[in-house]
């Protein structure tokens, strides 16, 4: 309670107009950070500048139970990262509210015990809640990175045209932006699954990488068709005794969901191991846990 008071009072200066006060803000912003404005240039800086100070506010008063300002700082990072506003914007807000909070409070910052303990408390603040805001905006950035370079690799190695990657990359970001996730094209699914292989540096047999046959199964979701695709799998990947190269995809965990289908055997066929009488193991070793799993569901 007693750092709050502080907080609160360090922050009645500016609280008295908090329009003014964020208006002071932003154009403090945009002159020592001009990289910021384009995020910044469509916005109603009017509604943003008092805005911010009402958010502060909030911050100021439930700083003994922070968890109370999750739910609105969670839906302001969405928000955030739906108008693409970067992560790294973030720093130069926090050095400018640094910089007007040493204008408008003599006592932050100003060399004594008390003011110290001030920049420590206001630092606190805002540190907990950029994570928190940014969380959204940083996994996005990091999944939009490697989706990127994906695409574009794609692109480079089928020949797309401009036009078809420059739409491709805009629905990435979309769904992203959107889910949190974006969903493979089959074309983009069958390309990955052969450059997996390509790119197995062990693999004596990769050198014929581009003959891989990928069935897109991703559309699979009971799990009895599930175990009939795999029966397939076997199928084609031994019919004539020739053996081929065969990857069957099926649909990856959601975000948001605990589970989704998963293999608990590492390979599709394997040998069970059981154990006799007289405690001799007979079959594959590496198996015994998964056979006794198996018996154990009357399999």
């Amino acid at each position: 309670e007693v750092n709050r008071k502080i907080l609160h009072k360090s922050f009645e200066p500016l609280s008295k107009d908090k329009v003014r006060s964020g208006i002071l803000f932003y154009q403090n912003l945009f002159k020592m950070h001009p990289e910021v404005i384009p995020y910044f240039g469509r916005t109603d800086m009017d509604f943003l500048a008092g805005h911010l100070f009402d958010a502060v506010e909030l911050l100021i008063n439930v700083v003994n139970d922070f968890e109370k300002a999750l739910p609105v700082l969670r839906h302001l990072g969405k928000i955030h990262d739906n108008h693409k506003i970067p992560v790294f914007t973030y720093d130069a807000i926090g050095h400018v509210l640094d910089q007007t909070l040493r204008q408008n409070d003599p006592s932050y910052g100003n060399g004594t015990e008390e003011g110290e303990h001030l920049v420590t408390l206001w630092s606190a603040l805002i540190n907990r809640t950029v994570l928190v805001t940014t969380r959204i905006s940083f996994v996005s950035e990091r999944l939009l990175r490697k989706a990127f370079e994906w695409v574009d690799q794609v692109a480079h190695e089928l020949k797309w045209d401009d036009a078809y990657l420059a739409k491709r990359r805009f629905d990435i970001e979309s769904e992203v932006r959107t889910r949190g996730t974006y969903t493979h094209t089959e074309e983009e699914i069958v390309h990955g699954a052969r450059v997996s292989w390509r790119n197995s540096a062990k693999c004596v047999g990769r050198i014929a990488w581009n003959t891989l046959m990928v069935r897109d199964r991703r559309h699979v979701t009971n799990l009895d068709h599930m175990f009939a695709e795999c029966l397939e799998h076997q199928r084609l990947a031994t019919a004539d005794g020739s053996l081929k190269a065969v990857m069957t995809v099926f649909k990856p965990r959601q975000p948001g969901t605990r589970m989704g289908m998963r293999f608990w055997n590492p390979q599709l066929v394997r040998f069970a191991c059981y154990e006799k009488d007289d405690g001799e193991l007979m079959g594959d070793r590496a198996n015994k846990a998964y056979t006794d799993e198996c018996i154990a569901f009357g399999w």
